[in-house]
């Protein structure tokens, strides 16, 4: 569906560009003995956190019923177009109004759903950095990173991927928050 694949790459595109610029938590002396750099899977992480599955969930819900809003308003479109029972032809004027209402409609719905999108990215970005700033600080780490499909890190040994362990501790504090 349009707005499903809209959904997932606006979505997707959005959260791994900023993860890939913005997941990293320095501590507060960088030239302190043993500074330590690991890296967490920015896809794996967001694919598997728990509040990123129930964002999909609702972004998922808003475009059924945006997608069934305009299949309503396409059938109507095309009773008018098909003209009455009676064989009387339709009303070229109606028709406009109708397609004109259509395209505003979509116009609005994309740009509504666009704006939801952002908003939810955002909040979960948000939420997802500030654990992991949290979560370095407290087991001493100098740096995070985040490996994306991009390639911003091409080499990290997987004794540095603490991925699976920020995955559970947010996804922990996501299932006590809500």
């Amino acid at each position: 569906m349009k707005w499903e694949r809209l959904q997932r790459i606006v979505l997707w595109v959005l959260v791994l560009t900023s993860l890939g610029f913005s997941f990293y938590s320095f501590r507060e002396s960088h030239e302190r003995a043993g500074q330590a750099i690991v890296y967490v899977d920015a896809l794996k992480l967001m694919s598997q956190y728990a509040g990123m599955k129930e964002a999909q969930a609702t972004l998922a819900k808003r475009t059924a019923e945006y997608t069934a809003n305009l299949d309503t308003l396409r059938a109507e479109m095309q009773t008018m177009m098909a003209g009455d029972a009676h064989g009387h032809k339709p009303d070229k004027a109606a028709i406009e109004a109708k397609q004109q209402t259509l395209i505003n409609y979509e116009q609005a719905v994309s740009q509504k759903y666009k704006e939801e999108n952002e908003k939810i990215s955002a909040e979960l970005l948000g939420k997802v950095n500030a654990f992991i700033k949290h979560y370095g600080e407290q087991q001493g780490y100098t740096i995070i990173m985040a490996a994306t499909h991009y390639g911003n890190i091409a080499y990290g040994d997987k004794s540095l991927d603490i991925t699976d362990r920020v995955l559970r501790g947010l996804n922990a504090e996501y299932k006590r928050i809500h």
